[in-house]
């Protein structure tokens, strides 16, 4: 007699952080000087975009993630991918962060 054998999908998570020591985030400027860096300057001005900063239990700043790109007025942030990201670097806070081109 032949089984029926249930296969599934696997996921792999893994984490591999950079031995050094970050800045901790103790204000909406510190923010600022970590989470422009990774805004595209060529776009800024004519395009949104949505990064988030990644922190750990000290506030100190794990990475950063480019998220999305749109258009003048508006780009789409997905909390399932955020969030996803957020778990498989082990962070304990986030910093959501976008610009207005338009002003």
């Amino acid at each position: 007699m032949q089984q029926n054998l249930l296969t599934m999908n696997e996921i792999t998570v893994q984490y591999k952080p950079i031995k050094t020591k970050q800045q901790a985030i103790k204000s909406s400027l510190n923010a600022f000087e970590n989470v422009i860096s990774f805004f595209d300057n060529n776009t800024i001005q004519m395009q949104e975009q949505f990064v988030i900063l990644y922190l750990n239990n000290s506030n100190e700043v794990i990475g950063g993630y480019r998220h999305s790109s749109g258009g003048i007025t508006g780009t789409v942030a997905d909390i399932r991918i955020i969030l996803s990201v957020a778990l498989k670097v082990l962070a304990t806070g986030i910093v959501l962060c976008h610009n207005h081109p338009s002003g």
